[in-house]
């Protein structure tokens, strides 16, 4: 009996690798297909692009609303949580800039903010 259940264990296990492996490499190749007809890379690409170019207004206009909010230190508690993803060097630059913006007069920086 326990031969038996054994063959027919073997049987059907070998019978369902084929099918496996045929529908992973169905997966794989309908999922490049689908990346190369939709310009997926592409939409990624300008994505980041688009990403990189507003940050700094962002940062801006952030630095100048978080000037006005009732929480102590949140702009510093911002820039700590930046501090985890950014490299070193990038976050030292981000706080150079945000440094000399919010220095002078918050509200002519917050209307740059909301314009760039």
């Amino acid at each position: 009996m326990a031969e038996h259940l054994h063959a027919l264990a073997h049987q059907f296990e070998s019978s369902i690798q084929p099918l496996v492996i045929r529908r992973i490499k169905t997966a794989l190749v309908r999922t490049y297909t689908d990346v190369v007809q939709n310009h997926t890379m592409q939409m990624a690409a300008a994505l980041s692009y688009y990403f990189v170019l507003s940050l700094f207004p962002a940062l801006i206009l952030l630095s100048a609303v978080v000037a006005y909010l009732p929480v102590p230190d949140l702009f510093n508690q911002a820039l700590s949580m930046m501090g985890r993803f950014l490299p070193a060097d990038s976050m030292g630059l981000v706080r150079r800039v945000l440094a000399d913006v919010i220095t002078p007069n918050k509200g002519t920086f917050l209307s740059f903010g909301v314009l760039g």
